[in-house]
Order: structure tokens, then sequence, then C-alpha cells
């Protein structure tokens, strides 16, 4: 079965200051009237039912995340509460062993709570067609075709195309990923994408919980060992203090670089689905409509002769005149004003 693994982590600190400490980036109102968390969540019902949602958290965050969840009515999620936050490679390895517990042949599909996709439902069939890759031993992972010479992002490059009976009877290619890339300089951005073998890596991932759990103790021994004595503490831990030591002792370290790009059954389907990881104010422009001169125009906003500008205000009115290529963020006790390449 699959299970939807929902990474809550991070504060989201470039959304400042309609982000803060007690307001992550995930559970911000941002694309609508519900949170990011909440519109993930959304998602993965369409793939599981609520009891096969984990949401995978910081302690200090926990109390945030539950009480956003049931103010939504998602009481069957449930939360995996981690000591401190250590990257990704820690948090999806305890979900990972968690899960084994209950399920043997369960099967992971990771993702951000904080990303954005425009078609969901492609994004589920494309996940139907990762199920079968990762039942069969892949570590899958979801490319994004890039739109313009981004330096801020990690490159999938693209090897060879799949056997059809990998694949089952998908109309989906998928293909084996020849490397990993991190963020590259503008000069190497550019040709990975006038080359056409290069990826967006999305931080979306499927993987069978024994397959990862397997890869953990091969690439990342220390964590692995570390794990398995904290599942042996039990849920909830027996000893807290000792989980939270153990936890201390984590190198903070990406699934990425971690295990992916030292294990060989790397398999990636290309995901034309929308997909933005709302990584700034500026991420707004892909995402939110404009008006007719470029602005995208959030709350209550008067723009007048302004270009290309974002601007948001819910709780009073904002006016501005003669903007271009400004960010400008209003909340009650503090103002943001940038341009918008430096947001």
């Amino acid at each position: 079965m699959i299970h939807a693994v929902i990474l809550v982590g991070g504060s989201g600190t470039r959304f400042w200051p309609l982000s803060r400490e007690k307001m992550p980036k995930q559970l911000l109102r941002i694309l609508g009237d519900r949170s990011m968390l909440a519109i993930t969540v959304d998602r993965a019902l369409a793939m599981v039912p609520e009891n096969r949602i984990w949401a995978v958290t910081t302690v200090s965050q926990a109390g945030l995340i539950k009480r956003e969840l049931d103010s939504r009515g998602f009481e069957g999620v449930r939360v995996i509460e981690e000591p401190a936050g250590r990257n990704t490679a820690p948090a999806i390895g305890l979900a990972a062993m968690r899960i084994l517990r209950e399920d043997a042949d369960g099967i992971l599909a990771v993702m951000p709570a904080d990303h954005h996709i425009q078609q969901p439902g492609s994004f589920v069939d494309i996940l139907r067609s990762g199920e079968m890759l990762a039942d069969k031993g892949y570590l899958v992972t979801l490319g994004i075709k890039p739109m313009r010479a981004e330096t801020g992002y990690g490159y999938l490059c693209k090897g060879s195309r799949l056997d059809a009976p990998d694949m089952g009877d998908s109309s989906l290619a998928a293909y084996r990923v020849a490397r990993f890339t991190e963020k590259p300089d503008e000069k190497t951005a550019e040709a990975y994408l006038h080359s056409g073998q290069y990826f967006w890596n999305s931080g979306i991932f499927m993987w069978r919980a024994d397959r990862f759990v397997e890869a953990m103790k091969r690439f990342l021994p220390a964590h692995y060992e570390g794990l398995m004595e904290i599942d042996g503490l039990g849920v909830p831990p027996a000893d807290p203090g000792r989980m939270q030591e153990i936890y201390a002792g984590f190198q903070p370290i990406s699934v990425d670089y971690g295990i992916m790009e030292h294990a060989g059954r790397v398999a990636m389907i290309p995901a034309d689905v929308g997909w933005s990881d709302v990584g700034s104010w500026a991420s707004l422009r892909e995402i939110l409509d404009k008006d007719a001169d470029g602005n995208v125009l959030v709350g209550d906003v008067l723009a007048l002769e302004c270009r290309d500008s974002i601007v948001y205000g819910r709780d009073r009115l904002v006016a501005v005149l003669g903007l271009e290529g400004l960010v400008v963020v209003d909340t009650p006790d503090a103002l943001l004003i940038c341009r918008e390449d430096q947001s």
C-alpha cells in the first residue's frame, strides 16, 4: 500500500515578514484561503486514506501542525515528531521505520508540505506510475523540465529510458538517473537548460520502505543505527531523553546527498504538473494571476501606474503608486519593501 509522507519542516524565512517562527511557511495561506499544508493533504487524499498520511515535523512545530490538521478536519493524519530538524534523510528514515511496523510492503510517496502543484490529477497519475517502479525496487524521483536557467535548484541528468516491463501499462516514460548535480552557476545552468537532458530535482520521491531502510543502512550507517535504536524505544518512545540524545548526534543531511547520489537503482519520471517550490515572494509570479501590467496583487491593494510588482496586504488597504519590479508585503507589525530580484 502507498503511504503519503508529508515533510512539514523548516520555517520559510524567505517569506518574512508573513512567515515567522510561530507561523512557518507551510501554514501560510498565500495561495488561497487554505494553508499550504491543507492543500498538500487534500492532494494526498486523492491517492490514500487519511490513516495512511504521515506528517513529519519537529517537536517545536508539532502543536501548530496538529492544530492546523484538526481545524481542517484531518484528525486521521498521523504526526511523527522529530526532536530536532536534521534535514530530510533522518526525517524520511524515521517515517520509513514507523511505517514498516504496520506495513512490511509499504511504499512511501514523499512530498514537501510547501510545494504548489497546478495539476493535481496528473500528479496522482504520475505517482501511480512511480508506485510500479518503487515496487520493483527503484528509488524514484520526479523531475521537472526546467523553464529557466535556475541556479537555486539541484538538477537530475536523464539517463537511458527504462524498459516497458518496469512501467507496466503506464503511458508515461521513465529514465535512469545518470547523475545528480547540485546548484550550478549561471553558465552551467544555461547549458543544462539548452541540453534537454537535465531536469530540476523536485524533492518528491517514491520507494518501498524496506528498500529505503536498506539504502540508509548502506550509505548512512550511523543514521541507520540511531534510527534502529529509536524504533526499539517504541511509540511513543519509552525514553524520550534517549531519543533526543540520538537525534542530536545525527549529521544534518538531505536524502539527495546522503542516499540518492550514491544509490544505483534510481529512476526519474518527468512530471509536467505545474510544479513550484514556492521558494520566495518572487515565485508567486509563476503561480498567481497577474493584472494587465504584470502585477500580482493579494488582499486589499490599490495599485496605480505600477508594473511587474508583487503587493501583499490582507489586513488593511495598501496603496502603491508608480512601482516597478518591487515586492511590498504588509503585516500588522512589519513591512517589507524590496526589489523582486532580491526577495
